[in-house]
């Protein structure tokens, strides 16, 4: 897995050429979000466990840039979008750990 930990709408826009026509998880967090560091061990290790099978994008919303938030249509943090191909296959919001690893079980391998 490739993770692009991307820090602007043009960072991102530039990163996520490398994911057209794949199969991408798109993480989007805030810094101070309870939930977001609650999982941010389990996430590092999903990354990790999944090193070569997928592409993952992380997107710190609420920053200066907040256009690709918007895109994605993410209002709370932590939320999980899968894409394919440029088709979104499934969505989660939340920092459930069971769910967070059911995406990655799921879309990643």
């Amino acid at each position: 897995m490739v993770v692009y930990n991307c820090l602007s709408d043009e960072d991102f826009l530039q990163k996520s050429e490398h994911g057209i026509g794949k199969r991408a998880i798109y993480y989007f967090y805030t810094e101070n979000c309870p939930s977001c560091l609650r999982i941010k061990p389990l996430f590092e290790d999903l990354c990790k466990k999944y090193d070569k099978t997928s592409l993952v994008y992380t997107y710190s919303c609420y920053n200066d840039d907040q256009l690709t938030g918007e895109a994605f249509a993410v209002d709370k943090t932590p939320t999980f979008v899968v894409m394919d191909n440029g088709e979104e296959i499934t969505r989660h919001v939340g920092g459930e750990e069971d769910k967070v690893q059911e995406i990655f079980e799921k879309y990643a391998a």
